[in-house]
């Protein structure tokens, strides 16, 4: 995953605290997914349906029950990234997991 640098800037300028501690740093760096429990859970289940692959944006959205706009939203903030505008299912996957435990274990 890659961290957008003026999403985090405008997420530090969002907080009202004027020191972090590292892990609230770190939370706050991480972008926050609303229900991400639901939003991994038909991820996975795309995955175990054997959609392992690169695919193009709308047939993603289908699979995994995420809309079009959170996807290309997604991508700015540097949750997924497109090559050859397709995208990973797994490295999606993969990313929501390490978004849902960074923000779980603050």
């Amino acid at each position: 995953m890659l961290y957008h640098k003026n999403q985090i800037i405008k997420r530090l300028q969002e907080t009202e605290k004027d020191f972090l501690t590292e892990k609230e740093l770190l939370a706050l760096a991480t972008p926050y997914i609303n229900n991400i429990s639901h939003v991994v859970a038909s991820v996975k289940n795309a995955l175990e349906k054997g959609y392992t692959g690169e695919y193009p944006v709308n047939f993603v959205s289908k699979v995994t029950a995420v809309s079009r706009p959170t996807l290309y939203r997604w991508e700015r903030e540097g949750i997924i990234n497109r090559k050859d505008n397709k995208l990973n299912i797994s490295d999606l996957y993969n990313n929501l997991v390490f978004i849902q435990n960074r923000h779980t274990k603050n």
